[in-house]
């Protein structure tokens, strides 16, 4: 099983961010692989992505940066690409607010 990755888009220029994508099952085996890939797909590395967890920082991805164009107007402008590592896929919880109602 290849490493599960998630994605999102900055436009620097436009202030506006797309996603969070979805997390999906790549074809890199380790982190090293994805690095190199993503840094050939998406630019330079700028810096790291953390998170802090129970108190704990962790490393958990990069923040790519490379000039690109916009489809319709082909202008340039500066795209950053947030790359993000899991061990397993996200676990989502559903969790109910009822209105009580009165008695009569």
């Amino acid at each position: 099983m290849g490493i599960l990755v998630e994605e999102e888009s900055v436009d620097v220029t436009q202030h506006c961010r797309s996603g969070p994508g979805e997390v999906y099952e790549s074809r890199f085996e380790t982190s090293g692989e994805a690095f190199r890939a993503f840094s050939k797909l998406y630019g330079r590395c700028q810096s790291s992505v953390y998170v802090d967890e129970g108190g704990k920082t962790k490393r958990i991805g990069w923040v790519f940066q490379k000039q690109a164009k916009y489809e319709d107007t082909g202008k340039p402008f500066i795209l950053e690409t947030w790359v993000m590592l899991h061990t397993a896929r996200p676990t989502k919880t559903v969790t109910e607010h009822f209105l009580e109602l009165e008695d009569r």
